[in-house]
């Protein structure tokens, strides 16, 4: 860790989400940075930054893709043998998700630099 905040997105990472933010009660809740979209809590012991992931879903044909972290994604299949069944498959991509989308047995993720397809 260094003092200085990363100065692109890739040097963020989604954090999962707090059940507590501290033993001690909250003094403080506080907007900053740029465009005061950052919520801070502060409490005795020290501050917490509260932010927000906008997880990405895709539907198409027989696919479905839910983003369920900053690096992966659930894809369901539709099982033409069992109809009330999918098949299920966790992607867990070497890269913070931005975009996905997905066409006949494709996926496609992408995430602001470089984007990955894969064949499932």
């Amino acid at each position: 860790m260094s003092a200085e905040s990363p100065a692109t997105s890739d040097g963020w990472d989604a954090r999962a989400p707090l059940k507590s933010l501290a033993a001690a009660p909250v003094t403080k809740l506080e907007w900053g940075g740029g465009n005061q979209q950052i919520l801070s809590a502060m409490y005795l012991q020290g501050v917490t930054i509260l932010n927000h992931t906008i997880l990405k879903k895709k539907m198409k044909d027989n696919f479905k893709m839910m983003q369920i972290s900053n690096k992966a994604v659930e894809v369901r299949l539709k099982n033409e043998a069992s109809p009330n069944t999918d098949y299920q498959i966790i992607m867990t991509l070497g890269m913070n998700i931005k975009g996905i989308d997905c066409c006949k047995s494709y996926t496609l993720f992408w995430n602001g630099k470089f984007a990955q397809i894969y064949d499932v």
